[in-house]
């Protein structure tokens, strides 16, 4: 062992073997300090900050006992004057020397008792100072998120999840927007800004191609040709344009743009889908939108004598929603493909079937849905239904269904594009996905009614009293709902 272990050793083992200080005089003249640990008729055994020592017995001359350091500790306290801090606290310095942690702290407390300001003291016991005022960090921490959230308040500020903004800047992120620079944007086109990207009539390209494109130039195939060759090439379907997102395909021939715009809608509608059917169908699916009736009744395989009154069409086996441009406004194309969509999703994740009110009802309820609010119309007697539905989410349970059910006939009546049913499947889907009392139920709704209709013998009939008899049960009782459903709905 050399000069410096045996140095480190004495320093960290000393205060430990030295708790009680013991003296042996030898005859010789010398001593040996330390603990006495075993002393019998042959030998003293004396612990000292070097090791043991075995001391013969006829070699010791005598020995002097000294105090242990619990003695020396009782006899300091005892000194101690009442009410005098800076002893008290150079008593709790010394326990601490001791490695006496129950009588460090509580001498500490004695201290800031005598003394409430000895700075020492405080910090030692982890206080800090606020101001005039001594307080723990839980304690400080929660003072100075107060005075923030006053100082913020004072401001005009709100709070926004765990950041403070003005009202403004929280209506806009409310609505799912980023900040971009010095304006608002959603974060699909910060990512594209981010990219270098610009905005050009409703597409995103690079600034080089957004030059072509205000020359009146398409690109097509690498290369750039006149707009008007390309989208007649375009509008040739094997030509068509395509855009792909995670869980949908869309290919379009109608123009530039739509296939992007119909990929994002779809994009964004799929995760309430999965929320409103109770489960997620395997991806991707394709949408097609056709630029006329003619194309989409011959490729979508449309049959009947009314084939070219269809507007959309869905193939649950091969996941495929079919349109057409049946309108001129690009709004009524996409309201038709989010309905069929619905549609399609819901035949997928229902293997039993569901209700044709289940199934009409959350169709049109997509195509309404708020995120498409100002873009898609649905016409004068949906607005009309929304607006009476409103009222009466305000004022009624679902006692009032048959209120709601005669709402819908009077907002059919002003519409030659709806039947009654089919305006009442969506009121009722609608008024059970909004009102406070049963939309938190809905997932429940669904998931009963799931297990139901995979009981074998399961008819058209049979579907309808089983969702009946499930909205009751899960919904509470519904007097006349039973009657709305049989009268009204599920009419051919």
């Amino acid at each position: 062992m050399n000069r410096k272990t045996l140095s480190f050793l004495a320093c960290v083992l000393l205060p430990a073997l030295l708790a009680r200080a013991d003296v042996v005089h030898l005859r010789s003249g010398g001593k040996v300090e330390g603990t006495i640990v075993e002393e019998n008729t042959r030998e003293v055994v004396v612990k000292t900050a070097f090791g043991t020592q075995k001391i013969a017995r006829t070699d010791v001359a005598s020995i002097e006992k000294g105090k242990t350091t619990r003695e020396i500790y009782e006899e300091k306290k005892a000194a101690l004057k009442p009410g005098d801090a800076e002893a008290i606290y150079q008593l709790a310095l010394w326990c601490h020397d001791q490695n006496f942690g129950k009588e460090w702290k509580q001498h500490l407390e004695e201290t800031i008792k005598a003394d409430p300001d000895h700075a020492a003291a405080r910090k030692a016991l982890g206080f800090v100072k606020q101001g005039d005022a001594w307080m723990t960090p839980k304690e400080a921490a929660a003072t100075k998120s107060k005075a923030y959230e006053d100082e913020m308040k004072a401001k005009g500020m709100v709070k926004w999840r765990n950041a403070w903004v003005t009202p403004e800047d929280k209506e806009q992120l409310e609505k799912g927007l980023v900040k971009y620079g010095s304006g608002w944007v959603t974060p699909e086109e910060k990512n594209r800004l981010e990219k270098g990207l610009v905005e050009y009539e409703g597409r995103w390209v690079k600034p080089e191609d957004k030059a072509k494109l205000e020359q009146g130039l398409e690109q097509y195939k690498g290369q750039w040709l006149p707009a008007d060759e390309v989208l007649k090439l375009r509008q040739q379907w094997e030509n068509a344009w395509e855009a792909s997102g995670k869980n949908w395909k869309v290919k379009c021939n109608v123009e530039a743009g739509m296939a992007e715009e119909a990929a994002s809608m779809l994009e964004a509608a799929w995760p309430l889908m999965k929320e409103h059917y109770g489960a997620e169908t395997a991806g991707p699916l394709q949408a097609n939108i056709y630029l006329d009736v003619d194309d989409f009744v011959r490729r979508a395989n449309v049959e009947g004598p009314d084939a070219r009154e269809t507007l959309g069409r869905i193939d649950p086996r091969e996941g495929v929603v079919s349109c057409w441009r049946h309108a001129r406004d690009r709004s009524t194309v996409f309201g038709t493909l989010l309905e069929v969509s619905a549609r399609l999703y819901g035949s997928r994740t229902w293997p039993h079937g569901m209700p044709q009110w289940l199934d009409i009802g959350s169709s049109v309820y997509f195509r309404e849905k708020s995120w498409f609010e100002g873009k898609l119309e649905v016409g004068r007697a949906s607005q009309r239904l929304t607006g009476a539905l409103a009222d009466l989410r305000d004022k009624h349970t679902l006692l009032s269904i048959q209120e709601v059910m005669t709402t819908t006939i009077d907002a059919a009546r002003e519409s030659k594009k709806f039947d009654a049913w089919y305006l009442e499947s969506w009121a009722l889907v609608r008024f059970l996905r909004s009102n406070e009392g049963t939309k938190s139920k809905w997932s429940a709704f669904t998931s009963k009614l799931q297990t139901v209709l995979g009981a074998p013998g399961m008819n058209e009939d049979a579907l309808r009293k089983a969702s009946v008899n499930v909205a009751a049960e899960v919904f509470g009782p519904i007097p006349s709902l039973e009657k709305s459903f049989q009268e009204s709905l599920d009419k051919p």
